[in-house]
């Protein structure tokens, strides 16, 4: 299989042939269809982020097609899902209440700490995965992971918010995430005028 492999700070991925992983009890064999890039990518890409060993695969925003599971599995080979990039225990008090984002015993994080979605086939556990349905795109799919669950997970902490007036400070993907047309928001961010002038050369091309 194909894997885009991150060998040096500062430099580009390089291109490897690596062998299509085995799974145990308890883990699938998804081929990865989609992988969000986001700023966490090009921070650890730069020696800025995460502090990761490499050779390292990015990508912690994923999206496949099973192609592999053992016997007994919630799973069947041709399920579409997504894949949830912290890899946690599900036994501590953590995991156990909900918030498998601080397990106490996590071992890791997908694209961090541990090879990561820019290869073809990822094994992973059965506990990290979602099914979605197939009408949604796999490159929609990828964002939900993070880009969409961050921001769903922040609104569902406030309760019931409809009707209120909110304040979005940090602006980017996860703020268009937060539009509802039931909420009037606004938003802060010191690199506004940063943002439009990318968003306005993403749809013209400009340099």
């Amino acid at each position: 299989m194909k894997a885009m492999v991150l060998k040096k700070y500062n430099d580009a991925l390089v291109l490897e042939e690596r062998i299509v992983p085995d799974i145990n009890e308890g883990e699938a064999l998804v081929r990865v269809k989609a992988c969000g890039i986001c700023a966490t990518d090009v921070k650890i890409s730069e020696g800025k982020g995460p502090k990761s060993k490499l050779p390292l695969v990015l990508g912690h925003e994923g999206a496949g097609i099973v192609a592999n599971v053992r016997k007994d599995s919630n799973f069947k080979v041709g399920d579409s899902v997504v894949i949830h990039p912290h890899i946690y225990c599900g036994k501590c008090t953590n995991c156990l209440s909900g918030n498998e984002n601080i397990c106490l015993n996590v071992k890791g994080s997908l694209g961090m700490t541990l090879d990561g979605c820019l290869e073809e086939y990822i094994k992973i556990k059965e506990d990290n995965l979602v099914k979605f349905d197939k009408k949604i795109s796999y490159e929609e799919s990828a964002l939900a992971g993070g880009t969409v669950a961050v921001p769903l997970s922040a609104i569902r902490r406030l309760g019931n918010i409809l009707g209120n007036k909110i304040l979005v400070f940090g602006l980017g993907a996860w703020d268009e995430c937060d539009t509802d047309p039931q909420i009037s928001g606004s938003g802060s961010d010191s690199l506004r005028k940063k943002f439009r002038k990318a968003g306005n050369c993403y749809k013209t091309g400009c340099r």
